[in-house]
């Protein structure tokens, strides 16, 4: 499990710096990734083969924390600012009610709960993938390793791309604040914008994706992933709380 877990320390330390700078964020030189406050040097966890692989996925873990920080700072900012009042209330209170009761800063919240928790759950599987790769049988081996080279890229731009979405939002809930250096959320989104650049931007990862990745071994990676959907399609659609979910995703794959 050494290389999930050096993925998870990455998430996790990024998290942390993104939300106390007290902390050192991870430092990459000459390929080399180090997290200095830690005594970490995450090269220890890889090897030259799955190198590729674990630039892409780090990047997209990297975005991320990036954008799950600008979530979480967004929504104790909305718990704690005082603004306005509910929809169709003409009382006159003694105090607004925080933000986080009017149905456009839940929506925003919501949203970036939606992409950075998805965009999680993705690097997450991807490091699982990498694990099984490295210590599988051989079936399991081959199998991940197709699962991984399809969605690598997607892994790093997908991610990139939405936790900076995200973090667009996060400024927005902060109003004119979100703007200033008052509040962290504007240097996340600056941070956060080089990830859709950094180890190929998103141009280079989709002609990668759909020139080779998909198309290789005859397509058997993407006949993998579609069966996995499938199978959790129909598995959600069995049950009372997400059968409507299920259908719904069952209707995209086949479309």
């Amino acid at each position: 499990m050494r290389r999930s877990i050096a993925l998870l320390a990455l998430f996790a330390v990024a998290v942390i710096a993104a939300c106390d700078h007290s902390v050192v964020a991870p430092v990459t030189v000459a390929n080399t990734t180090f997290v200095p406050s830690l005594g970490i040097n995450l090269a220890n966890y890889t090897s030259t083969a799955d190198g590729l692989y674990y630039r892409d996925i780090t990047v997209g873990t990297g975005a991320v924390a990036l954008g799950y920080a600008g979530y979480l700072q967004s929504l104790r900012y909305a718990r704690e600012r005082r603004q306005g009042r509910p929809l169709g209330d003409r009382r006159l209170r003694e105090a607004p009610v925080p933000i986080i009761e009017h149905a456009d800063v839940r929506r925003m919240l919501l949203q970036q709960k939606a992409w950075v928790e998805g965009g999680l759950a993705l690097v997450l599987y991807c490091a699982r993938l990498v694990d099984e790769v490295a210590t599988g049988d051989d079936f399991e081996r081959e199998r991940a390793g197709q699962l991984l080279d399809l969605l690598t890229p997607v892994a790093k731009s997908w991610p990139s791309q939405w936790c900076l979405a995200a973090n667009d939002l996060a400024i927005q809930v902060h109003g004119g604040y979100g703007y200033t250096r008052d509040f962290p959320v504007e240097q996340y989104w600056r941070d956060n914008r080089l990830n859709m650049i950094h180890e190929g931007a998103h141009g280079i990862h989709g002609l990668d994706l759909l020139g080779r990745k998909v198309r290789q071994h005859d397509g058997a990676g993407l006949k993998l992933y579609a069966a996995k959907v499938a199978a959790t399609a129909s598995r959600a659609a069995a049950t009372a709380d997400f059968k409507a979910a299920g259908v719904q995703l069952e209707r995209a794959l086949h479309d």
